[in-house]
C-alpha cells in the first residue's frame, strides 16, 4: 500500500499513465555527435522543494537519500528511456539548441541535463543544461545553460514551438524588469536609453509575432501553401530573425554595461535571457528558414 502511494505521489503523477503512450519516435538517424548526447542524456524532475536527478542509466543521483525514490523508479525503465529519444527526436528536429551550444556539450563530453517543468496536460518546458561530471555531483549549481523548449505528449509539436518561444521572450523580459529592483544595487543608474530599446524590442516583436503567427502553417510539409505563398512566409520570418538580432545586441550591450559596473549577480540572469533569443535566432537559420526555402525548391 505504501509502495503504491509512492508511485502515485512522484512519477505517475508526474507523468499520468494516460500519457504514457507516447507517440513512435520517427526513424532517428543520429550523427556521432547526437548520439553521444542521447548516450548522456540525464533526466531531471521537480521532486517536493527539490530536483531529482537520474544518470543515463536511470540511477538516482540527486538527492543522496535515493532508497525511497529508486523504489518507485521498479519497473519504470522502458518508459523512460522512451521519454529520452521522444526528447532527442523534438531536438534534432524541432530547435536548434543542440548545435548552437555543441562548443559546450563537446568541451562536457556530450552530459546533458533536461529538466522537465510541468506546463499544462501533458506539456512540460524543457531546460536544458550541460556540466563537467565531477562538478555534476561536486558543484552542480554551476551548471551551464543552454535554453529551453516545450513538448507535449498528447499533441504533436506545430510551428516549431516558435508561438511558445516567442511569447517567453516578453514573458522573461518583464520578470528581467521586476528583478532589477531587488537585484541591482542601483536600479535608477540602469533605467537608460539602452533599456528603453530592449523594451522597445520586445514590444515589437510581441506585436509582430501575433500577425506573424496567424500565417505560419502549422507544419511545413503540410502543402497547403503555394511557392508565392511560401516565400511570403520566409520574408517574414527573417523579419522575425532579424529584429531578434537587434534584440540580441541590444542585451549584449546592456550586459556590458552591468558588468563594467560590476552588477554581476544581475547579469548572469541576463545572459540567460540573451542565451534564449540567440537560440531562437538559430532555430531560424538553422530550421526555419531552410525548411521553407526547401519546399520553395521541390
Amino acid at each position: 500500500m505504501n509502495k503504491t502511494k509512492k508511485r502515485e505521489d512522484f512519477l505517475d503523477t508526474f507523468f499520468p499513465a494516460e500519457m504514457r503512450d507516447l507517440p513512435p519516435t520517427k526513424h532517428l538517424r543520429l550523427d556521432s555527435f547526437e548520439r553521444e548526447i542521447l548516450h548522456n542524456m540525464h533526466l531531471e524532475m521537480p521532486r517536493g522543494d527539490s530536483y531529482l536527478l537520474l544518470s543515463p542509466g536511470l540511477m538516482v543521483l540527486r538527492p543522496k537519500e535515493a532508497a525511497e525514490v529508486e523504489e518507485t523508479l521498479k519497473g519504470e525503465e522502458e518508459f523512460l528511456t522512451q521519454l529520452k529519444r521522444f526528447v532527442m527526436q523534438d531536438l534534432v528536429f524541432n530547435s536548434a539548441i543542440l548545435e548552437g551550444n555543441s562548443y559546450f556539450l563537446d568541451q562536457n563530453y556530450h552530459l546533458t541535463i533536461v529538466r522537465f517543468i510541468p506546463a499544462g496536460a501533458g506539456t512540460y518546458e524543457l531546460k536544458l543544461y550541460t556540466n563537467t561530471r565531477l562538478d555534476l555531483i561536486t558543484h552542480y549549481s554551476d551548471k551551464i545553460y543552454l535554453g529551453h523548449e516545450i513538448i507535449s505528449l498528447v499533441e504533436e509539436k506545430k510551428h516549431f514551438g516558435l508561438p511558445y518561444l516567442l511569447s517567453c521572450i516578453k514573458r522573461e523580459y518583464e520578470r528581467l524588469r521586476l528583478d532589477s529592483r531587488d537585484r541591482l544595487r542601483n536600479p535608477r543608474r540602469y533605467q537608460s536609453t539602452l533599456m528603453n530599446e530592449i523594451g522597445e524590442l520586445v514590444a515589437e516583436i510581441t506585436v509582430e509575432s501575433e500577425e506573424y503567427l496567424s500565417e505560419l502553417p502549422a507544419h511545413v510539409d503540410d502543402g497547403t501553401c503555394n511557392v508565392e505563398e511560401l516565400n511570403h512566409i520566409n520574408s517574414r520570418n527573417r523579419a522575425m530573425k532579424h529584429l531578434l538580432i537587434e534584440l540580441a545586441d541590444s542585451v549584449s550591450e546592456y550586459d556590458s554595461l552591468l558588468r563594467a559596473h560590476h552588477e554581476n549577480d544581475y547579469a548572469r540572469y541576463l545572459t540567460k535571457f540573451k542565451k534564449d533569443i540567440v537560440n531562437l535566432i538559430n532555430l531560424y537559420s538553422i530550421k526555419v528558414i531552410p525548411a521553407f526555402s526547401r519546399r520553395t525548391r521541390s
